[in-house]
């Protein structure tokens, strides 16, 4: 059978396990309430090339509603439209500047559907995700990212003519969250994720820290 990730990543699963595990007295997470639409705009303004923005991934649109299950509380449905954009390290190079090194332009337009659930002891948090969606020139990625920088009067990028083809998207994800603290204003998580599909196939480890009101 073959392995749609590194042979190296079996070495973590003993590690995934013990991250994951149960653990008592952490105090239980409320249940989903209400409905949600958001908006988030990405872009890479904050840059530490000092050449400026635009290096590898330039930014992204998602607009999205979620909302919990009609009878089932600790579940909640995430509906959103995504597009992203990435370019090389420096948008004034055209196809013929791109090096083996750098970052090819492309841009990717999806819809995403995931379902998140609680435990029954909401400790531990579940999610499944699929994701369908069309890759560089049939997602008016530099389209947008040149409407952009007409806005602010920025410099036209100049290396979508040689943007890689990569086709259809479609790809299936799942997600485990388990919450080993959780306090009125502080939140520690640990994260492991897989996806696979016609453009990704990965496994993300991760840990992460929430500050703020628990609702």
């Amino acid at each position: 059978m073959r392995l749609l990730f590194p042979s190296r990543f079996l070495q973590l699963l003993p590690l995934l396990m013990i991250l994951q595990a149960p653990q008592k007295g952490i105090r239980a997470q409320e249940t989903f309430r209400g409905v949600h639409v958001y908006y988030r705009f990405e872009n890479d303004f904050l840059s530490f090339d000092t050449k400026g923005t635009d290096k590898y991934y330039s930014g992204g649109n998602r607009i999205g509603v979620n909302f919990p299950g009609r009878k089932q509380k600790n579940v909640l449905h995430t509906v959103s439209f995504n597009v992203e954009i990435y370019t090389a390290r420096g948008i004034s190079r055209t196809p013929e500047m791109l090096t083996i090194d750098d970052y090819p332009y492309s841009g990717i337009s999806y819809l995403a559907y995931r379902q998140s659930r609680f435990s029954k002891d909401r400790r531990n948090l579940f999610g499944i995700g699929l994701t369908a969606g069309l890759t560089c020139s049939n997602s008016y990625a530099r389209e947008m990212q040149s409407m952009l920088h007409r806005l602010i009067h920025y410099r036209l990028p100049l290396g979508w003519d040689g943007q890689i083809e990569l086709g259809n998207m479609l790809q299936v994800s799942g997600e485990h969250t388990h919450s080993w603290y959780t306090g009125r204003s502080l939140k520690f998580n640990t994260v492991a994720s897989m996806e696979w599909g016609t453009l990704f196939n990965r496994v993300m480890v991760g840990t992460e820290v929430k500050i703020g009101r628990n609702g």
